[in-house]
């Protein structure tokens, strides 16, 4: 076999295993020999076309990124050792900053009102009349309370009047039961002095005229009572006409208030008042809160727009990425934190640049070594250049 066979073979080993560019060192260049094949050697070519290719590629997308690392490494030292003045200005917005942030997180953690959201809706919506409707709610459950008692106190009456309407019935029916006895009575008494009279002759004048006045005077005691209690049964009639006309009026009151009080109640979805002057109470307090961080949310962009313009004036170059770093700006062991990171990527970065830096130069003087040594197939190797659009 010929050298050139050996170079090839050395490329094909390296490729096959460990994936690394040429060793310049390791590999001997010399002509083709022509038993190797025109095919091979221009695969040997375009391998070493394809991996510049590829290294040029890597290589510009490691020095993007090496470049932006630098910068931000370049950045960190301006803010750093910028004039007491400006220094002073940018840790004082990024202090406030801080200070916003911490807020708002506290507003984002705090623990919400307990308010349905409906609840929250509608008071929101009716913010400008709820103390009217607090207070008509109020006056509503007052007046509903009002006419319940008033109705309590008819339903008593009403059964006073009955108790009153019974007692006289019950007093007519002994009345009657009275006059039915003293008839009786004086009859048997009648008869007993007139038997007296016509068998034993017995002068019955005195105890004639004693039950006779007995009589009378029964007689009249039972129409005067009976005239009375008509009297008071009429009376409580009247009395029981107007108590049920004013019940059913007070009644048809509270029904109408019960209602209004419900409706009130079902709008805002709470028990009465008191709670909903609490939701009310609760809704003001959230409301402060979320108008503090409003204020807060504006306060973070003016004191953002400040520490922007003057990172600018220190010209650092890319200021927008200290939006979300101010704090390191504060906290000097963040600002180590962030350089150490920073530092580590440099690192990792300048390894991969040599190492495909190195990759390209001994592609490339593999290139040109094939050229020198091997004039024959000098056409071959410049349109594989060209094709591959490489200047060795």
């Amino acid at each position: 076999m010929g050298i050139f066979k050996r170079l090839f073979d050395s490329f094909k080993k390296k490729n096959d295993t460990e994936k690394v560019p040429y060793d310049a060192e390791d590999i001997i260049i010399t002509k083709y020999e022509d038993e190797e094949g025109r095919e091979n050697k221009k695969k040997w070519l375009r391998d070493n076309c394809e991996q510049i290719i590829a290294a040029n590629l890597e290589l510009d997308e490691v020095v993007s990124e090496y470049k932006i690392v630098c910068s931000y490494i370049n950045d960190i030292q301006k803010i750093r050792f910028a004039e007491k003045p400006q220094r002073k200005k940018i840790v004082d917005a990024a202090k406030q900053l801080v200070v916003i942030t911490k807020e708002d997180e506290k507003f984002r953690n705090r623990k919400q009102p307990k308010m349905k959201a409906n609840q929250y809706a509608l008071i929101r919506k009716n913010e400008d009349i709820m103390v009217d409707e607090i207070e008509k709610l109020e006056k509503y459950e007052k007046d509903c309370n009002i006419v319940k008692s008033d109705l309590s106190k008819l339903e008593g009456e009403r059964e006073v009047i009955k108790s009153e309407r019974s007692n006289i019935i019950m007093y007519q029916k002994f009345l009657k039961f009275f006059s039915k006895l003293v008839a009786a009575v004086m009859a048997i008494i009648y008869l007993i002095i007139g038997g007296m009279y016509f068998s034993k002759h017995v002068n019955m004048n005195i105890p004639l005229a004693i039950t006779t006045f007995v009589l009378v005077t029964c007689v009249l005691y039972i129409v005067l009572v009976s005239k009375r209690n008509e009297y008071k049964l009429e009376l409580n009639m009247r009395k029981m006409n107007k108590l049920i006309s004013l019940f059913n009026k007070t009644k048809i009151k509270y029904f109408n208030s019960f209602n209004l009080v419900e409706y009130m109640r079902s709008k805002y979805d709470v028990t009465g008042s008191k709670e909903l002057k609490s939701l009310w109470e609760k809704f003001i307090k959230e409301k402060e809160i979320i108008k503090k961080h409003d204020d807060n949310a504006q306060m973070y962009d003016i004191y953002e727009d400040k520490l922007i313009k003057e990172l600018v004036r220190i010209e650092v170059e890319d200021s927008e990425v200290w939006k979300s770093q101010f704090s390191a700006i504060v906290n000097k062991e963040e600002m180590e934190e962030i350089v150490d990171k920073l530092n580590v990527r440099y690192k990792k970065l300048k390894k991969r640049m040599d190492y495909n830096t190195n990759v390209i130069e001994e592609s490339k003087n593999n290139i040109k070594n094939a050229i020198l040594l091997n004039d024959e197939y000098k056409n071959d190797i410049v349109e594989i250049l060209k094709e591959y659009d490489i200047v060795v």
